[in-house]
């Protein structure tokens, strides 16, 4: 398989007030129609799709930021594409002083479908209503988790998440904080 938490505060800025951008570009739960996604005919079960997006132009590398990744922990070094291993992915690693290193492998990916009949043991969660199959396996001391978030009927947004001596339940929990976000950043289809 390939696999590749704010207090408050307060302060004033000197200078002239800047008015805020006119509108943000839309976002794929910015959408507001709902879609229903049937994946083809030979697979299982239909995915579900409240907010339906894009990964057409993905760029991996800069779907999630250091400050998104600090559910995970601190970066160790920047994001590194992994093309080679996972067409449009992209690596995070992360200092944790294990000597297998953690890390989280984003991708734009297959349809969610094909994830749920190729990973049997998986079992479904909902991040704003798209149906997410969560899929975590002991590999020798280190945890392999995946999620593969449906995000069309075709397409799927794919996060997998490697640490050793992993929890699944604090793993799975820590990869449902982050498709959220990234669902947040992907424009609708």
């Amino acid at each position: 398989m390939a696999v590749l938490t704010v207090t408050g505060c307060s302060y004033s800025v000197n200078g002239t007030p800047v008015s805020a951008p006119e509108s943000a570009a839309p976002t794929c739960l910015s959408a507001t129609a709902p879609s229903s996604t049937a994946p083809p005919k030979s697979s299982g079960a239909a995915a579900k799709v409240a907010h339906a997006c894009s990964v057409a132009d993905l760029e991996a590398c800069e779907l999630l930021s250091a400050n998104d990744m600090k559910v995970v922990g601190a970066l160790d070094g920047e994001p590194t594409p992994r093309d080679s291993d996972l067409a449009g992915s992209c690596q995070f690693m992360f200092k944790d002083g294990s000597a297998t290193r953690s890390s989280v492998v984003i991708a734009p990916y297959r349809p969610y479908s094909e994830s749920r009949t190729k990973q049997p043991g998986g079992h479904e969660e909902l991040v704003e209503g798209n149906s997410a199959w969560v899929s975590c396996e002991m590999d020798d001391r280190v945890m392999v988790c995946t999620a593969t978030l449906a995000v069309s009927a075709d397409k799927s947004l794919l996060l997998g998440y490697t640490k050793s001596a992993g929890n699944a339940e604090e793993m799975t929990a820590t990869m449902l904080v982050l498709l959220k976000t990234g669902l947040e950043k992907l424009p609708p289809a």
